[in-house]
């Protein structure tokens, strides 16, 4: 229940993070509207997507290497923190095998490991290894930073992928509606702070149609000096515009003579005929 976007651009001319997402959770059998799923850590901040339980023990596995990260390294640098996130995930992906193994036989992961390596044919074991297979990190985090000379997004997927994004990425429940928004337009990661506010709101709100996004917006920025929220006040206000104007149809100018008859299309056919039978 959840959906966090992270885009980039331009602000006074400088590289720029424009972080966004709702509010939305659960409480027991209750929605509320008060999660927080922005957070830093160091000098990076991250958006936490799915399962907020799961998705702050993954962030608690992912924040050593985040933290050890270097804000404005090279790319080489990028890559070794998308493989200390990939050794993170690793470990929490155990630690959530064991802790079902746990709670529906008594066994840890290592057990089932070390005892099938002997017996790889006995059914209690591969029955264990079939349900370690099926399981998800049942949460996504958008870790976002800056390298030497651009913005870096990466995208920790529900399914322990991990993806160097360019230009934006959308997690959780709505992320597909709001991702096809997103790809209507080129993006320019030069663009202004303005436009990339409008388009992310424009995604954030069209993903509002999926009944587990929540209507309360939150948005951040991230500049190599350090974070600024954005005005909730302001942000509601761009939200109820943005859907208003999607309620709105605009006049097309219809007119009747715009429909074909069988004549004008009987006309068109037999012209071209007429010039095939030329050629």
């Amino acid at each position: 229940m959840s959906l966090c976007i992270a885009a980039t651009c331009r602000y006074e001319f400088n590289p720029c993070i424009l972080y966004c997402c709702d509010t939305a959770g659960t409480r027991g059998d209750v929605k509320s509207e008060d999660v927080n799923k922005i957070r830093h850590v160091g000098d990076t901040t991250v958006l936490l997507a799915g399962s907020m339980s799961d998705a702050r023990e993954l962030l608690a596995m992912c924040s050593p290497f985040i933290k050890k990260y270097q804000v404005g390294g090279d790319d080489i640098a990028i890559t070794r923190l998308k493989q200390d996130l990939t050794e993170a995930v690793r470990l929490r992906k155990r630690a959530i095998a064991t802790e079902v193994l746990s709670a529906e036989s008594g066994l840890s992961y290592d057990e089932v490991f070390n005892w099938s390596q002997a017996h790889p044919d006995d059914p209690t074991y591969v029955r264990a290894w079939q349900k370690i297979r099926e399981l998800g990190l049942n949460a996504a985090l958008i870790v976002g930073t800056f390298t030497d000379d651009e913005v870096a997004i990466l995208t920790i997927e529900p399914n322990g992928r991990i993806v160097w994004s360019d230009h934006y990425a959308a997690v959780g429940t709505g992320s597909s509606v709001a991702e096809a928004f997103l790809h209507q337009r080129d993006y320019n990661d030069w663009m202004d702070f303005q436009e990339c506010l409008y388009r992310v709101l424009e995604a954030k709100t069209a993903a509002e149609k999926n009944p587990h996004v929540g209507k309360e917006t939150r948005v951040q920025i991230r500049t190599m000096t350090g974070f600024h929220p954005v005005n909730s006040e302001y942000v509601d206000e761009l939200c109820a515009m943005i859907r208003s104007r999607r309620e709105e149809l605009p006049d097309i100018k219809w007119d009747p003579k715009y429909l074909k008859t069988a004549l004008d299309m009987f006309e068109e056919l037999q012209g071209s005929d007429d010039a095939a039978s030329v050629e």
